[in-house]
């Protein structure tokens, strides 16, 4: 069996790892932690209503998965049909093939908190329980900026959003401004945020929420990537004009105009990383490989307490016209959350993931 190296122990990392592993495949997980982040619970983790979102590795990751605890510093293609990666420690792993898995929990400098990884959410929680009476200003007005918000107005806090966006282009946009709104949350639409004037105000707690930024492990290692630094890969999640090479999850960019509905989530990561993990195992077979194809179901939000929201989606992530608040969205938001490490264990014993369904084709140019 062939050698696969996994760059990454996210959603997308540690199931392309369970699914070769399972498989029978050898595999070496790269990863800087020997603890996964659930980044769907970091809102909580930065509200202090968890004290960590972590889950040791060795609860999620198939036994036979050799898991390495070294940062990669750079990815070099040996021949068209070998990579090796180079870590921190100065050792080299050599393999067959590599799937980048990273992620994007890359700090920005921006001047503000942000909630993107662990370290990040845990230096503002620590930042809150110093300043305990200071109001909140949160930058962005996406998921997890309303949920950040949500949970600091539930436990107490004066917060207020900004966000450039006017939050009634959908149903979801207006029922989260209606829920902020009720939980006393001031909302400044329509505003572009100067983050240097906000900033300098001492008074208050800011974070920015509105932007992710990845690693630069593909930019360093000379890979082909996009302006904000994801790896370029094709509609079989593999590098152009790298055969060994193949990519997964928030840090990754398919050129292929029948993805463009995909957004960062689990729920893109998960399914993307075993699809990578069954493209491998097709090249090592002589097979020919499928293209990647996913469409959603539903999307959640939590608003605090024991409330949420739970929107039906079409495959291409536009939005439905029946949706769940409340408890009984808060329930299905939970249950869901849940569900999340049930199927990464259930991978790790060699169940897959749900299948989702194929979102609508792109119509022809005329």
């Amino acid at each position: 069996m062939s050698h696969t190296i996994v760059v990454g122990a996210g959603y997308a990392g540690v199931a392309a790892a369970n699914r070769l592993a399972a498989r029978g495949n050898r595999v070496s997980l790269v990863t800087t932690y020997p603890y996964f982040v659930e980044r769907i619970r970091l809102h909580r983790v930065a509200a202090d209503l968890r004290e960590h979102a972590r889950v040791p590795l060795v609860e999620l990751i198939h036994p036979k998965v050799s898991i390495v605890i070294d940062p990669a510093t750079r990815i070099d293609t040996e021949t068209p049909d070998r990579v090796s990666v180079e870590l921190a420690s100065g050792r080299v792993l050599h393999a067959d093939f590599l799937i980048y898995a990273v992620g994007s929990g890359e700090p920005r400098a921006t001047g503000a908190h942000q909630i993107t990884n662990e370290a990040q959410a845990l230096a503002f929680r620590d930042e809150l329980r110093g300043r305990p009476d200071a109001p909140v200003t949160v930058i962005g007005a996406g998921l997890t900026g309303v949920e950040l918000a949500a949970v600091l107005a539930m436990s107490g806090r004066t917060v207020e959003v900004i966000t450039s966006s006017s939050m009634d282009a959908t149903a979801s946009d207006r029922a989260h401004l209606g829920r902020l709104s009720r939980l006393g949350v001031t909302v400044r639409t329509g505003e572009r945020a100067d983050l240097k004037t906000i900033g300098a105000d001492r008074t208050r707690v800011v974070v920015e929420t509105a932007g992710f930024s990845v690693p630069t492990l593909a930019a360093d290692s000379g890979l082909p990537t996009t302006a904000d630094g994801r790896l370029v890969i094709d509609a079989t999640l593999r590098v152009p004009g790298h055969a060994a090479i193949f990519g997964a999850g928030d840090a990754v960019c398919i050129d292929d105009e029948r993805t463009t509905h995909l957004r960062p989530a689990c729920a893109t990561a998960l399914p993307m990383g075993s699809h990578a993990a069954n493209i491998v195992a097709a090249v090592d077979d002589g097979r020919a490989p499928d293209r990647f194809v996913h469409g959603y179901v539903m999307q959640f939000v939590d608003y605090g307490g024991r409330s949420g929201r739970a929107q039906l989606v079409r495959p291409d992530d536009s939005e439905r016209r029946f949706a769940v608040g409340g408890w009984l969205g808060g329930v299905i938001k939970e249950a869901i959350c849940r569900m999340t490490l049930v199927w990464m264990r259930g991978e790790r014993r060699g169940r897959s993931v749900p299948r989702y369904p194929e979102p609508a084709p792109v119509p022809a140019e005329v």
